[in-house]
């Protein structure tokens, strides 16, 4: 990737890369720099299992540690005439909690900022 481009210059296409850890010791790592939500049951383990994002404006991914983030979610085909579709903005610090088996989604990093993720799974 040219400089420009890790940069964000203007006229460079955005960014985005990503990959699944299969490392336990770097998953122990990660799960230094996040905590359990507090709505899942205490019972709710950590599987050893989680993903890194990094991307620049215009790309996304699940949960974000810095960086803004607008999440477009549409329900299930059993609830597509009943649900609406939704659209939010998450800031930093803040946390959607989304299933993914679920709800169809499509996330987006607002221009002008850089956004770094690590994804997990509880069981």
């Amino acid at each position: 990737m040219s400089t420009e481009r890790a940069k964000l210059a203007p006229g460079e296409k955005p960014f985005y890369v990503g990959w699944s850890n299969c490392n336990d010791e770097a998953g122990k790592i990660l799960q230094k720099y996040y905590e359990k939500p507090y709505f899942l049951s205490t019972n709710a383990e950590n599987i050893d299992l989680s993903w890194i994002f990094m991307g620049g404006p215009g790309h996304g991914a699940h949960m974000h540690l810095s960086g803004r983030k607008v999440w477009r979610l549409a329900p299930p085909p059993e609830c597509l005439y009943k649900c609406k579709p939704l659209e939010v903005t998450v800031e930093p610090g803040e946390i959607i909690v989304v299933d993914t088996n679920r709800w169809y989604h499509q996330t987006f990093i607002l221009p002008g900022e850089i956004s770094i993720t690590i994804g997990s799974e509880f069981d």
